[in-house]
Formats: C-alpha cells, structure tokens, sequence
C-alpha cells in the first residue's frame, strides 16, 4: 500500500504579517519612492539610497541572524511606516516571532 501524503505549500500557510514582511523583504526603491526618509535617515541613510524598504529589510534580516531583535523589528516596522494596519499586525506577531522569521530569510 502506497501513502502519499498532499502537503500545501509554504506560502499558503502563511500569515499576513508575513506576507507583509515578505512584501517589504521584494520592494526595492529609489529614494524618490522611500515613504518616511526621515526614519531612514535616524536609522539606515545609505538604505534611503540603496533599494528602499528592501535595503532596510536585508539590514533587518542581518540584525536578526546577530540577534539583535530589537533592531530587525524596528527596522521592519519602518519599512511599513505608511500603512499601520501592516504595522499593528507585525507588532501583534510579536518580536520574537518576527525576529524568527527575518533569520528564515
């Protein structure tokens, strides 16, 4: 007998924040398309110059891996400065659970 076992995949389990994390992780941007350049320029100037939210977000991803949660949190949160639904769903993931995913990435 033969089992074969139908596993979705990993993209349709996941949650919204993540999906906005993922979103931010791809938007690559030139300074003119950055939303909030003043968090960039309190924060990480060069990303504000070098890719926008995906420039921050590599910067996030590095911070987490270092573990440097509170940084790669407040670096994603940025990144969703314009949108606080987005913001308010990365928050309620809570920080350990952001900082696991970004070192995923």
């Amino acid at each position: 007998m033969i089992c074969v076992a139908a596993i979705a995949p990993a993209f349709a389990q996941q949650q919204n924040w993540q999906k906005q994390v993922d979103s931010s992780i791809a938007d690559v941007s030139g300074p003119e398309q950055v939303k909030c350049p003043e968090l960039y320029e309190t924060t990480q100037t060069r990303c504000q110059f070098e890719g926008g939210r995906a420039c921050l977000m590599k910067r996030a991803i590095e911070a987490a891996k270092r573990g440097d949660c509170a940084r790669a949190v407040q670096f994603t949160e940025i990144t969703k400065c314009n949108d606080q639904a987005a913001q308010r769903e990365i928050k309620d993931a809570g920080a350990a659970a952001v900082c696991n995913y970004l070192k995923s990435r």
